[in-house]
């Protein structure tokens, strides 16, 4: 954790030493004048128009997975977690392809509509329905998970005395709350501290105002001195959202199997239903469709050879990556069933709601010097470095999530026996939390394949990934190679759901059978 928090730290440090010794100078225009004004503006009406977007999409969504007899919620949870290994900027990069200058649909509308399309397509309403399509499922999953440990004798009292609808707004909706409220805020942090689709669509935030301050003029006192605001933003929302969720009491039990009979919707409503429960389908078919749509085999091809040794980089770097996040997680999680290692929650947590360039900088600053410390800088352990400190928190999650379903009676029988603290981790502990181990990998694997904000500013020479390569062609690249390029990286990204979701399918056959 020392590792992962001294570069941010350092770069903190350094960003008030002056020429003569400390200065505030870099806060001082980051902070009071008329751009910082404006980013921090920006920023939080993405934030909020986000969260308003992604809430409205996904509860109705958990509310239909939950409470309804059209779709049962293990069905409906890998149908929400699709949609989110989608890199959000390849979202942007579909944008840009079905509605920007050049598109189909801008040469084929009639009249005003295709000046009205680019001009949409850019600037906050692009920027923000890009991010709501990627981050909606946060909403969806976090509302259906409070749904589902809702009490239900609630729900079931309370239909003998009123109609459906007025129970899930008198009853339901105000159950499933602190998941509403949860997901509503990790949805704001994800989206305040978004750099590729920003940048993808010309809206000036704090992290692509971060990243140019660095990338272009080489200052990193002033894009560390930007990164207070957000990062203010983010710990006072995340300290607000922990106060009231400790108002809320735990819910006494925690079995799934227990939910109040599903409400049964016939006729037309049903059709409505069903036809909402399209959209995670849509979200993911629209890019493809438009990516498709404005290449061609030969330019896949080209795309596919083109990015032979970056497809390999991007493999090798996530794969490392993925591995060196769960090892580090069941280390920080250890054998302590129900107690989530909150140390390493707020380390990590502080990492990852840092704007993804502010940890670039951080990196490069503190690695890029004399020493021992230069041997690091621009090889490969940077990038693994960069990945784990983005996503750790990931891993920990998960993982802590996992831990729970572990019996304590178990642990303390095995070392009773005179297992080792190794031996009981090894040969008690990982068994139990495999499935939990697995989600996480694949969580972290996803997410490494399509980083950008750190993995720009410190690939090594040589090594570029696939995420920066697609960064590079949406400036100046062909559009037919960029759009056969995203469609390689996406299929990468949603290969290992699609081998994760056919082993849980044969695991639980097995086990049935």
């Amino acid at each position: 954790m020392v590792t992962l928090l001294l570069p941010v730290v350092s770069s903190w440090i350094g960003s008030f030493q002056g020429e003569k010794g400390w200065s505030l100078l870099a806060y001082k225009e980051a902070l009071l004048g008329g751009r910082g004004l404006s980013l921090l503006r920006n920023t939080l009406l993405l934030g909020l128009c986000t969260t308003a977007a992604a809430t409205a999409i996904g509860v109705p969504l958990a509310l239909i997975a939950g409470r309804t007899d059209t779709i049962r919620w293990r069905t409906a949870v890998p149908l929400l977690l699709v949609p989110l290994l989608i890199p959000p900027y390849l979202h942007a990069v579909a944008w840009l392809h079905l509605l920007g200058p050049g598109s189909f649909l801008s040469k084929t509308l009639p009249g005003a509509a295709p000046s009205w399309l680019e001009r949409s397509v850019y600037g906050l309403p692009g920027t923000a329905a890009a991010l709501s399509f990627g981050f909606f499922p946060v909403a969806a999953l976090c509302a259906l998970a409070s749904l589902l440990g809702a009490d239900p004798r609630l729900e079931e009292e309370a239909r003998l005395h009123a109609g459906p609808l007025r129970v899930l707004l008198s009853v339901t909706v105000p159950a499933a709350l602190p998941g509403i409220v949860s997901g509503a805020v990790l949805v704001f942090l994800l989206a305040v501290v978004d750099f590729g689709v920003a940048d993808q669509l010309l809206y000036r935030v704090y992290p692509t105002e971060i990243f140019a301050q660095f990338s272009a003029f080489w200052d990193h006192k002033a894009a560390i001195a930007l990164s207070v605001a957000p990062t203010l933003v983010c710990l006072l929302v995340v300290g607000g959202w922990r106060a009231w969720i400790s108002l809320w009491p735990q819910p006494d039990r925690g079995r799934f199997d227990l939910l109040p009979p599903p409400v049964r919707l016939r006729g037309w409503r049903r059709v409505v239903v069903r036809s909402a429960l399209t959209l995670p389908v849509v979200v993911v078919a629209l890019p493809v469709v438009s990516l498709l749509a404005s290449t061609s085999l030969r330019a896949i091809g080209e795309a596919f050879r083109s990015a032979g040794d970056e497809i390999q980089q991007s493999l090798f770097i996530s794969t490392v990556s993925a591995a060196a996040c769960v090892c580090a997680g069941l280390l920080g999680v250890g054998l302590r069933p129900g107690k989530l290692p909150s140390w390493g929650i707020a380390v990590t947590g502080l990492l990852f709601v840092l704007p993804a360039p502010v940890v670039g900088v951080s990196l490069v600053t503190f690695w890029n010097r004399p020493g021992l410390l230069g041997l690091l800088y621009g090889t490969d352990g940077m990038l693994v470095l960069g990945m784990v400190s983005r996503f750790l928190f990931v891993a920990l999650v998960v993982l802590a999530v996992a831990q729970r379903s572990i019996s304590r009676d178990i642990l303390d029988q095995s070392l009773v026996d005179g297992a080792g603290w190794a031996a009981a981790l090894i040969r008690v502990a990982f068994p139990l939390m495999l499935p939990g181990v697995a989600g996480a990998l694949v969580a972290c694997l996803t997410l490494t394949l399509g980083e950008l904000g750190v993995s720009v500013l410190i690939v090594p020479p040589g090594g570029t990934t696939l995420a920066v390569r697609i960064m590079t062609l949406m400036h100046f690249g062909p559009e037919p190679v960029l759009a056969g390029t995203a469609l390689i990286l996406m299929m990468i990204v949603l290969a290992p759901a699609v081998v994760a979701a056919g082993l849980a399918q044969q695991i639980l056959g097995s086990a049935r059978s």
